[in-house]
């Protein structure tokens, strides 16, 4: 039979001893614990912004697979895949940036149990900012590199693809 120490019986950094003193309407993620098995809100914020950056860089070319089945114009035609891609590169960067801007990472922002449905409003706004942000990026290098500019239709509807992409990437 093991025997059950103080520090074991009586733990000082429990998940019973950080709720504690936590405040009555905070979550539990925003609660700091050392837990074994737990993470920090930090590694927490890595991991959103990771599954939401590949979550959206995969979304791009997914986007530009499905306008190319069902858009007749020449710009979205499959056998421009590749250069549409490397045109439209920064959104999945943009994505990221304007849904920290506009505080989707942060702690106080989590609901006690999260749903990326109920998440979605929020989510669809930050990746419409950052199909703008993209936009506005690129023309700014069309005019100082005169490089190609990005189709914005074809950017808006990444928008689509990519909210959907990151709703079923944040539930599973």
């Amino acid at each position: 039979m093991k025997r059950v120490s103080d520090d074991e019986a009586n733990p000082s950094h429990g998940a019973a001893s950080a709720l504690e003193g936590a405040d009555p309407g905070s979550s539990p993620s925003a609660i700091a614990t050392s837990a074994r098995g737990s993470i920090t809100e930090r590694e927490l914020m890595c991991v959103q912004v990771g599954t939401d950056f590949l979550c959206s860089y995969i979304a791009l070319p997914v986007s530009l697979v499905l306008l190319s089945q069902i858009s007749s114009v020449q710009a979205n035609s499959i056998h421009l895949l590749w250069s549409n891609f490397t045109i439209d590169f920064l959104f999945p960067i943009a994505v990221v940036v304007a849904l920290a801007l506009g505080g989707e990472y942060r702690s106080t922002h989590r609901r006690m149990q999260p749903s990326a449905f109920l998440e979605i409003r929020d989510l669809s706004f930050g990746v419409g900012a950052g199909c703008v942000l993209t936009l506005a990026v690129d023309a700014l290098l069309h005019v100082t590199f005169h490089r190609t500019e990005a189709n914005a239709t074809q950017l808006v509807f990444a928008v689509i693809v990519t909210v959907v992409v990151i709703t079923f990437g944040r539930i599973g």
